[in-house]
């Protein structure tokens, strides 16, 4: 986080942070914000502190009700919504529910201990009503530029310091603990067993702005088969917008099983969508987050992979060929297993006069091609670093 005269500019941290922050930009996406314009070629984004509070509510709902709720639920929310729309007879006031109902949801079963989850105390139509007024300032909070406070503790996040009022727990609860999400482990508290997340220290704090973006950790993850999830970390804010889009595209459209082809796809697609290759140092850091229940594990392709398959000519060839069996190799790192593919290929399709096979046969011949000349680079570039 840095300072902006009208802009809090967020930077990539640890992947929970970071999920929670491209949480974030999908619900100011949905909005209409313009969130492509906010991320930042050195991987930060921009925000504006400028956005409606019910606006945003009411999106986040829509968000979390069509993708996060199972049908099940889905089905019963939809039906509530429905009755009391027939009973209020006014639709103006359809919103007051779906705050109450996301409420509870996200701040206790998703990221307990962030604010009160108690819905009994909300009334989001009182613009008195202490819980909505709380928030409206927590989230304003959250949003405006950054700024040293007053106290002496710092966020273990961003290592602002923190405002008095921002420690008191009516306003959000800034200590760090087991209960804000299971994912931090055991409590770092005072009065609890330190966390060898947060370096064995104790006192460790979230500041507002580090805890409204925690809060939105579990909209970017994909669901996949098998009842995981997944979430593309990279050091760029940026990157990971763009690979967790199309993740979520190419899993949509494809279906693909395995997760080192789902990353794999994905980067060709940014590849070629945004006309741009890696840097080395963000091939070399870029990872899937696979969660299941509560267990964590992390995957990552060879940086040599993810060299080749963000060069340019090799992501278009790998796009119109558009075989699973051929990417595979490639992300296996067998290289010389596509020549083999090509001759065999080859052979087929000229004794059975097959053009169709004679075709494919020779763009994995200009495939290799391009692998051997993307290799070379490589190889040329390390020599000259090493000078």
């Amino acid at each position: 986080m840095t300072l902006s005269s009208s802009k809090l500019t967020l930077y990539p941290a640890n992947w929970l942070y970071n999920a929670g922050v491209v949480g974030f930009l999908r619900v100011l996406d949905a909005m209409g914000e313009d969130v492509e314009g906010m991320l930042r070629e050195d991987g930060g984004v921009e925000v504006e502190g400028s956005i409606s509070p019910r606006k945003y509510w009411e999106t986040m709902f829509d968000i979390f009700i069509n993708e996060i709720l199972g049908d099940k639920k889905r089905d019963e929310w939809i039906n509530d919504l429905e009755k009391f729309q027939k009973q209020s007879g006014d639709r103006s006031n359809i919103w007051k529910l779906k705050v109450k109902k996301v409420w509870g949801t996200l701040f206790n079963a998703y990221s307990r201990g962030f604010f009160n989850a108690n819905t009994k105390e909300l009334n989001p139509g009182d613009p008195n009503n202490k819980l909505w007024k709380n928030y409206e300032r927590f989230f304003h909070k959250a949003l405006s530029p950054y700024k040293n406070g007053n106290s002496n503790l710092v966020c273990s996040f961003c290592g602002r310091k923190l405002d008095d009022d921002e420690v008191n727990e009516g306003f959000h609860k800034p200590f760090l603990t087991s209960e804000h999400n299971k994912l931090l482990g055991a409590s770092p508290s005072l009065r609890g067993m330190p966390n060898s997340f947060w370096d064995l220290k104790p006192n460790n704090v979230v500041c507002s702005t580090c805890a409204f973006m925690m809060i939105h950790y579990f909209i970017p993850l994909i669901r996949i088969s098998g009842g995981s999830q997944i979430f593309i970390n990279a050091p760029s804010f940026k990157i990971m917008w763009y690979l967790n889009r199309y993740a979520r595209e190419i899993y949509g459209r494809e279906k693909a099983e395995r997760v080192e082809q789902i990353l794999g796809m994905s980067l060709i697609e940014m590849t070629l969508r945004l006309n741009r290759e890696l840097s080395r140092w963000t091939a070399m850091n870029i990872e899937v987050v696979l969660k299941r229940g509560d267990d964590i594990n992390f995957f990552s392709l060879p940086y040599e992979v993810v060299r080749i398959i963000t060069n340019r000519k090799v992501a278009s060839l790998l796009s119109r060929i558009n075989r699973y069996d051929v990417l595979n190799l490639v992300l296996k790192g067998d290289f010389e297993g596509i020549l083999r593919m090509g001759e065999r290929m080859l052979r087929e399709g000229m004794n059975s006069e097959n053009k169709g096979e004679i075709e494919v046969s020779q763009k994995l011949f200009q495939l290799h091609a391009a692998i051997s000349d993307a290799l070379k680079e490589e190889v040329e570039y390390d020599r000259c670093a090493n000078l």
